[in-house]
């Protein structure tokens, strides 16, 4: 795909997993600001949030149409990090991972729209259930928002296939990277499962000592009757 066709793929509405197409862009050293710019959002939408936008934000360049999308993004984000939970209103717009306060502030500023925060976002929300992207019911009653089974599932970064250009994995995308998860996983293992394998072993080896020792203590009392016992025994008349 060519540099020029990237803005048509980020304002598909239909749209909202990026990594093929971040794939099949050919990338060469002549893009036109406006070119590398729209590559960079293809690289934000496909693995980062609003945080991620605000944290390098003259790399990007949002208008309503993908301001929105990157909203809804930033929530398919939430609901692919904490399905099945519940989580209140208030906990999920100072979520610092999502940045939807000041993204839903931005939108609102782009469309006009004297709403407050939680409506923006309870309009996001209502419009994601909708197009069956996200599994989400919101209680007015008690202002949080039920999560439900995932039904979109995004993209994961794995450094084999895709050389970031603006995100850092560690800092910026460290839940969302395949070889972090895999460091974390080797690092959990080592510090966990590798000393509860040899505090098995060594509780295995104390057992098998034991049952030893007894066996041979049960040997040397059979032996010790053996000695006692008369072979044979003879009845005078």
């Amino acid at each position: 795909m060519d540099v020029d066709k990237i803005a048509n793929v980020l304002y598909d509405r239909n749209n909202y997993s990026h990594f093929v197409d971040l794939l099949s862009i050919n990338v060469s050293t002549e893009e036109s600001e406006q070119q590398q710019q729209d590559l960079n959002t293809c690289e934000l939408f496909t693995f980062g949030t609003f945080k991620q936008y605000f944290k390098y934000e003259q790399k990007y360049k949002l208008n309503l149409e993908s301001a929105e999308k990157l909203a809804k993004i930033s929530i398919i984000r939430l609901s692919n990090d904490y399905e099945n939970e519940t989580l209140p209103i208030e906990e999920i717009l100072q979520d610092e991972k999502y940045g939807l306060t000041t993204g839903l502030r931005l939108l609102n500023e782009l469309n006009g729209s004297n709403d407050d925060i939680e409506s923006a976002l309870y309009k996001l929300v209502i419009e994601l259930v909708f197009q069956g992207l996200v599994n989400m019911t919101i209680d007015e009653y008690s202002q949080s928002i039920i999560i439900g089974e995932v039904k979109l599932l995004l993209d994961s970064y794995d450094s084999k296939y895709y050389q970031l250009l603006v995100l850092e994995e560690s800092a910026d995308i460290p839940n969302r990277s395949l070889s972090v998860a895999h460091k974390n996983l080797n690092q959990w293992f080592n510090d966990r499962l590798v000393p509860l394998q040899k505090e098995t072993e060594n509780q295995a080896n104390v057992l098998e000592k034991e049952q030893q020792a007894k066996e041979k203590a049960i040997q040397v009392a059979q032996n010790t009757k053996k000695r006692k016992s008369p072979d044979n025994y003879t009845i005078e008349v």
